[in-house]
Formats: structure tokens, C-alpha cells, sequence
């Protein structure tokens, strides 16, 4: 389904590169060139966006249309709801990683459409959004949208200790 790129970018051509290859993709299309892949393949690997989210939604949406395919009527609507919901997002939600990751292998872990529709839809009811993050991406250790405290991040646990909440039953 992807090539085997290794859905990395070590610099900024390359990050250039795949966001002109998104620029080209409608929501509407139904085959993509292997930059286009890769740029779902880089998002499930790392986390990371760096892409217009306008442009990176029609792919999401061309990819989910070409996924998903036709099934009974009920099905065709919760599908049209799915993407309808998807492109309503003003910015990446959250779950971006996770629905790359479903985009990259959707046979992997769901055996019937109902099933990977199902799960796209956990992926889209979410209302937190993620915006782009410039490349090249300044700390590559922490996934994106999330804060490193403490002692994982070089913190004192002494200093940290008073940080902890107490629970009383």
C-alpha cells in the first residue's frame, strides 16, 4: 500500500518536498504518488506534522474515501458522517498519529470494514486539535503536543517531590 521509504525527513528539501507533493492531492482523488504516501507514513512513525492541514485533510479524506470503500446504505451514511466530521476540523485532531497509523495498515488489526470504520470514527470524535509543527522540529526526543517534566526530563525528583498530589480516602 506505502513504499518503503523510510518515512523520515533529515532535512528541510525533503520536508519541502512531500508538503509540494500534498499541495497537488484533492479529496476527491483515488491514486496517489509514493511522496504523498510517505507523508501519512512519516505522520504514524513519529507523530510529527509538519504540513498545511487544509492540504494534508484532502489527502485524509481521498485515503478514507479509497480505504473504506462502498458498503449497505447504512454503511455508505456512517462513512459520509466519518469524513463530513473529518473535514470539518479547523486543525489536525489530536488522534492524527493514530489515524495515519490506520491509513499506513488498515487490515492489520480490523478485519471487516464495519470494523476499521469504527475504529476511523473513535479516531475523528475528538474535539483537541494539534497545529503544525514548523520543521525542522526542535526537540525530537518529545512527541508532539506533549510537555516532558520531571525527572524523565532531567528534573530534580527531590525538587519534583512537592510537585505530587496527595489522595485521601
Amino acid at each position: 500500500f506505502f513504499s518503503t521509504v523510510s518515512c523520515t525527513m533529515a532535512n528541510q528539501a525533503e520536508a519541502e518536498t512531500l508538503q509540494k507533493a500534498l499541495s497537488s492531492v484533492s479529496a476527491t482523488q483515488t491514486e496517489f504518488p509514493s511522496a504523498v504516501d510517505d507523508v501519512i507514513c512519516f505522520i504514524a512513525n513519529t507523530g510529527r506534522n509538519c504540513f498545511d492541514w487544509a492540504q494534508l485533510k484532502n489527502l485524509l479524506v481521498a485515503k478514507l474515501r479509497v480505504i473504506l470503500g462502498d458498503g449497505s446504505q447504512e454503511y455508505n451514511d456512517d462513512r459520509d458522517d466519518v469524513i463530513k466530521t473529518l473535514q470539518n476540523f479547523g486543525a489536525a485532531p489530536f488522534t492524527l498519529q493514530r489515524l495515519c497509523e490506520i491509513l499506513v495498515e488498515p487490515t492489520k488489526h480490523y478485519t471487516s470494514k464495519e470494523k476499521l470504520l469504527f475504529a476511523i470514527n473513535k479516531q475523528t470524535s475528538v474535539s483537541s486539535t494539534l497545529e503544525p509543527q514548523p520543521f525542522p522540529f526542535e526537540d525530537a526526543a518529545a512527541p508532539q503536543g506533549i510537555e516532558v517534566d520531571g525527572p524523565a526530563a532531567g528534573g530534580n525528583e527531590a525538587e519534583n517531590a512537592g510537585d505530587q498530589m496527595e489522595i485521601s480516602t
